[in-house]
């Protein structure tokens, strides 16, 4: 594939060429799960967002990771880049899906990007990639002085996107906090049929270019203690000793990419925003109009679930109608037989616990017709509790920042610890099966 980069009208573009002599097909996968075959359709992207100064290596990454489905055995970037880059696109991750890569514009007269490593991250250091959701609303609870970045999708780099959920949080929260915020229009996820992301790194792009043009060290992503830890909602997986080599490669040309709500749950990202009074601006979904929640799909019935919990916990500081969808009725505004199909265990969903954790929380108000999700797996009190294991979440230089993130939540007791370690989902065909 052949790339080029240009300037116009205060947007970065990016175009990237097929080239039958390098390999490129106009299909082709993700390099992660789910493996879905991507057709390009859109073979320009922009940024409503233009650096005052980009290094051809972070320039090279960001190409790469917007059209990686389609990307052959060649590829051009659209400057000389460092012989550094050779050996980023040919990490194991993307070689087992596209095998060698040959980079024909590498030179060595190019310096390797270069970060400050080693020393103690501070609080000003660092940027959020704001979503709008739980993990990263608790993140702007816990950080208020971070920058939050977000990616907005449109196909007009010039659109009125005030009114849309997260923007209108970020501004009342630069009102609230004093907390710098910036958004970034883009057309990356029309490049593909089906729309979407090409990687589940192409929307930091965004986040990594403001982040480091505005001399950040650190871009916090929002993840959860399900995703994290519990593979596939099936069972405990060591996460903080498992490499992604996929970000650190997008790292190694930016900052510090940094999963920090890893540990949190989805119970204490949801408690920790309310108990901060953010809870009216969340933004899990943006199905609904200005892009807010919607009260109807799967999302919103998880988020739903877990802010009734909040409310069934401790119902004198935490209101139902602070939620910003229709909880005036309850499960029967959602579709049974697809909740139920999509989330049925052993269907690799990472959310059985939040069933469970759901189920014992609420008693006597947790909605029969969701046993069938839960009614076999074990406790998740866990949820309640920062597991030390995600400490390793954070590099060498974290101490503060993650000291903070830990005031915000218990350790995890080590009675707990084991039941989260060995945690599994249990499929009813399987007790059937025996």
């Amino acid at each position: 594939m052949r790339f080029e980069s240009w300037v116009d009208n205060g947007s970065l573009f990016i175009k990237g060429e097929l080239v039958e002599e390098h390999g490129d097909s106009r299909i082709g996968p993700r390099f992660q799960g789910p493996f879905d075959e991507l057709e390009m359709v859109n073979d320009t992207v922009f940024y409503s967002f233009v650096p005052s100064s980009l290094h051809p290596d972070t320039l090279a990454l960001a190409c790469y990771h917007l059209f990686f489905p389609w990307i052959g055995n060649k590829v051009e970037f659209p400057n000389p880049v460092s012989p550094r880059v050779l050996e980023l696109v040919n990490y194991p991750t993307y070689s087992r899906f596209k095998g060698e890569i040959e980079v024909l514009n590498c030179s060595d007269q190019i310096k390797p990007f270069e970060r400050e490593r080693g020393s103690e991250i501070d609080f000003g250091d660092i940027a959020i990639s704001f979503g709008g959701g739980v993990d990263s609303t608790a993140l702007h609870a816990i950080f208020p002085e971070a920058m939050l970045i977000h990616e907005v999708p449109t196909d007009n780099p010039r659109a009125d996107v005030s009114k849309r959920g997260a923007v209108s949080s970020m501004i009342k929260f630069q009102e609230m906090s004093n907390t710098p915020y910036q958004v970034v229009k883009t057309n990356s996820r029309l490049l593909s049929k089906p729309n979407g992301v090409t990687s589940w790194l192409s929307p930091m792009i965004p986040s990594v270019l403001v982040a480091a043009e505005n001399k950040k060290k650190s871009l916090l992503l929002g993840s959860n203690l399900g995703t994290l830890f519990l593979k596939d909602g099936l069972r405990y997986a060591p996460a903080h000793k498992i490499p992604n080599l996929a970000r650190d490669s997008l790292a190694e040309v930016s900052v510090d990419i940094i999963q920090a709500s890893g540990g949190i749950s989805q119970y204490m990202a949801t408690k920790i925003s309310a108990d901060s009074g953010l809870t009216s601006f969340l933004n899990f979904c943006e199905s609904g109009e200005n892009a807010r929640p919607c009260s109807r799909c799967l999302k919103c019935l998880r988020r739903e679930l877990m802010y009734r919990c909040l409310v069934n916990e401790n119902g004198d500081a935490h209101n139902l109608s602070d939620l910003p969808m229709d909880t005036s009725t309850f499960i029967e505004k959602y579709n049974i037989d697809r909740v139920l199909t999509r989330f049925a265990p052993g269907n690799h969903e990472p959310y059985t616990h939040v069933f469970s954790f759901s189920r014992d929380t609420m008693g006597g108000n947790f909605p029969i017709e969701l046993m069938d999700l839960c009614v076999n797996s074990p406790p998740a009190d866990f949820m309640r509790f920062w597991p030390p294991e995600a400490d390793e979440i954070f590099p060498f230089g974290y101490g503060k920042i993650l000291e903070r993130i830990k005031s915000s939540i218990p350790e995890m007791p080590r009675h707990e610890q084991a039941i989260f370690r060995s945690w599994k989902s249990i499929n009813l065909t399987e007790l059937d099966a025996n």
